[in-house]
């Protein structure tokens, strides 16, 4: 997981290393103005079983999540990506730094 804005205060650092431990997920702070100096918070583990009473108490509480993991296991049975939309593009280098000047002008209009 990737995000540019990490409060980095204790609960939501217990919640992250929670995550990190149930699903082996990878935290990065994303540095937007210098990319090469993002840190990692938390690194990624590989994890051959799913905690699953974490992932409902998830998937009860976003429904972005939900539709994530749904996509995973669809494509899982059909060994397939099932759906594209369901995950963010890849950018080239200018690509990203387009996006992202384009990100901070819209959060600047609001």
């Amino acid at each position: 997981m990737v995000a540019a804005d990490i409060a980095e205060d204790d609960e939501l650092l217990s919640e992250m290393s929670i995550l990190n431990n149930a699903f082996g997920i990878g935290i990065i702070k994303l540095n937007i103005d210098i990319p090469e100096q993002s840190g990692i918070l938390f690194y990624a583990k590989h994890k051959n079983e799913i905690d699953i009473n974490m992932l409902d108490k998830l998937i009860s509480k976003n429904p972005d999540v939900e539709a994530i993991f749904k996509c995973l296991y669809e494509g899982k049975q059909l060994s397939r990506v099932v759906s594209e939309k369901a995950f963010d593009e890849v950018l080239k280098d200018e690509q990203y730094k387009e996006h992202v000047a384009k990100k901070l002008r819209v959060e600047t209009d609001k």
